[in-house]
């Protein structure tokens, strides 16, 4: 009958089932029975000081994060997110690196700290003039994660947005799409993070603007340019459209008026 309805790799996992007849009812297996680890090793990692007790759902909360990059995140520190290490223990994948090339088995260590995408779009953020941290381990940056979402909400934000885009990207190479450019990540996530932090700019630059703009404008990352664009429309249908360009101190570049109709 297995044979039947199933195919032969999963036919033989099925025959690796004990059936005891013996027992009234069906009972609880080992979610990792068939991932090659002992029932020791289980147990021993299971009360290693690398699972942590924290509240996931509480301090994630409290960031008030985009529901996409919540979900996300939630489900990477519950490991319930499909990396390759997941679908090989499941016998769907016969491997388990990463799609990346990085030649490591990509697990949720993997994808949260040390992809080397993950890390060079890291390094392009520290250039830009964000001090965003590289840590050594899952158990590392959970531990300062938790910290910052109390302390430093913004640089959180900023982390947790750009894990969430090297995800992103990295499904992408799965459905046999390019990889994204680091670029795109790193402005992805800063967008992402400014929208729920808006002290995310003034933590670390000074513009040179008149204090009453201080609360209401913030400069663009080191090396960039932003422009500020406004528009106005007459009853009579003439209109104009404006902009200002400034540098990532705040210094005026150029500006620009042109009339037009609607």
């Amino acid at each position: 009958m297995l044979n039947k309805h199933f195919g032969i790799e999963l036919v033989k996992t099925i025959n690796q089932i004990e059936i005891d007849s013996s027992l009234p009812k069906d009972s609880i297996e080992l979610k990792n029975k068939f991932s090659g680890k002992s029932i020791t090793a289980i147990a021993a990692a299971y009360n290693s000081n690398d699972i942590s007790s924290v509240e996931y759902g509480i301090w994630l909360k409290k960031l008030k994060l985009n529901p996409r990059i919540e979900c996300f995140w939630w489900r990477l520190l519950n490991e319930a997110i499909p990396t390759n290490d997941f679908l090989m223990n499941c016998r769907i994948l016969g491997h388990n690196s990463c799609p990346r090339g990085c030649e490591e088995r990509e697990d949720t260590y993997h994808i949260m700290v040390h992809c080397h995408k993950l890390q060079q779009v890291i390094g392009i953020l520290n250039k830009w003039g964000f001090t965003c941290p590289l840590f050594c381990s899952t158990k590392d940056c959970k531990y300062h994660l938790e910290k910052l979402s109390v302390h430093n909400r913004s640089l959180a934000n900023l982390y947790y947005s750009l894990v969430y885009f090297s995800w992103k990207s990295r499904n992408s190479i799965k459905h046999g799409k390019n990889d994204w450019n680091s670029n795109f990540i790193a402005g992805n996530a800063i967008s992402y993070a400014s929208i729920t932090s808006s002290n995310l700019f003034m933590d670390h630059w000074d513009t040179n603007q008149p204090s009453r703009m201080n609360y209401i404008w913030h400069p663009p990352p080191p090396e960039w340019i932003k422009v500020n664009l406004d528009a106005a429309l007459t009853n009579n249908y003439n209109g104009g459209i404006g902009g200002v360009f400034r540098d990532s101190k705040g210094r005026f570049l150029l500006a620009f008026g042109i009339k037009c109709m609607h």
